[in-house]
């Protein structure tokens, strides 16, 4: 058994958020590290 805890993929130049299981949010650290939404 297994549990996926997050899961991004890189597809032409965006990242794709598959899962965010985490207590900090993935795409909310990435905007605050300052990479564009439409990359996210």
């Amino acid at each position: 058994m297994h549990h996926t805890i997050a899961h991004l993929r890189m597809h032409h130049g965006t990242i794709w958020v598959e899962a965010d299981h985490t207590d900090r949010k993935t795409v909310q650290q990435r905007l605050d590290a300052g990479i564009p939404q439409d990359v996210c």
